[in-house]
């Protein structure tokens, strides 16, 4: 048997054909191992740039993980066991080491009713908080074909991760059209006060997306898990983000967006309250 990507080899093992990576091609594990080798500083130093090895091996895991989910849905198996196998686990941060840690990965069959596609998250560690990436498949014959990404790129730094991550999907409209609007917050080890980025995409019938807002908004984290709220009605998307007043008071802000055919243009309500 055949899978595209890395080269396997296949073993029959109690009446079983178990997949392994061809030898001398790295894992998913050996990549957890080596980023998982970089330990945080003692305090007081706080370093919140990111090592160009970091970065690398980082982008690496994430693309890996992706790589990895996909081949288990083409073959219709379980993700979480798959993994599982894999001795891939899922972790919650714990002591110095906050990369290489594997905190969630989600599938979301049939997203909004969407019948041809799936969506999943896998979630790492990093310094002073996590690192979400969101994956839209479309069914095209018999497989999973990758249509969007929605990846951070750490080498501009922690703060280029993307922490409390959300995203939404609209239903299908006219000619198979949807829209895509995906949510995070900059990770920071310091200040409640942080930078809210979204970011939405169309969809058309034949899975090519087009980029038509990107924008970001103080937000007040303080306790609030998560501090924003996301939400999709027909073609307009809303975002209820714990923000600040005109006294330096946090309150709730409102932004909406109506997305229609290629452009997004806000929308009331702009505030709960007066």
């Amino acid at each position: 048997m055949r899978l595209a990507g890395k080269p396997r080899f296949w073993f029959l093992v109690s009446g079983f054909w178990l997949a392994c990576p061809a030898f001398g091609q790295p894992t998913i594990e050996d990549t957890i191992r080596r980023l998982q080798q970089f330990r945080d500083p003692e305090p007081p130093v706080v370093e919140m740039r990111v090592s160009p090895e970091i970065a690398t091996l980082h982008r690496q895991l994430k693309h890996e993980l992706r790589d990895f989910i996909i081949d288990a849905l083409n073959r219709g198996a379980d993700v979480q066991a798959e993994l599982t196998h894999a001795g891939v686990h899922i972790a919650s941060k714990e002591g110095n080491r906050p990369y290489g840690q594997l905190h969630n990965v989600i599938v979301d069959w049939k997203p909004n009713g969407l019948s041809a596609w799936v969506a999943f998250t896998t979630t790492l560690g990093v310094k002073c908080g996590e690192d979400s990436s969101l994956y839209l498949l479309q069914r095209a014959g018999d497989a999973w074909q990758l249509r969007l990404a929605m990846e951070s790129n750490m080498r501009l730094g922690i703060d280029s991760a993307h922490g409390y991550f959300q995203y939404a999907v609209s239903r299908a409209g006219p000619g198979g059209h949807f829209f895509v609007v995906g949510a995070n917050v900059n990770p920071w080890c310091s200040s409640n006060w942080q930078q809210l980025r979204f970011e939405a995409f169309t969809m058309d019938a034949s899975g090519t997306p087009s980029k038509v807002l990107s924008k970001s908004s103080d937000i007040f984290l303080g306790d609030y898990p998560p501090p924003y709220k996301l939400t999709v009605q027909k073609h307009v998307f809303t975002l209820e983000i714990n923000g600040g007043g005109p006294s330096g008071e946090s309150r709730t802000h409102v932004i909406s967006y109506s997305v229609e055919g290629n452009s997004a243009k806000r929308v009331a309500p702009i505030v709960l309250k007066p």
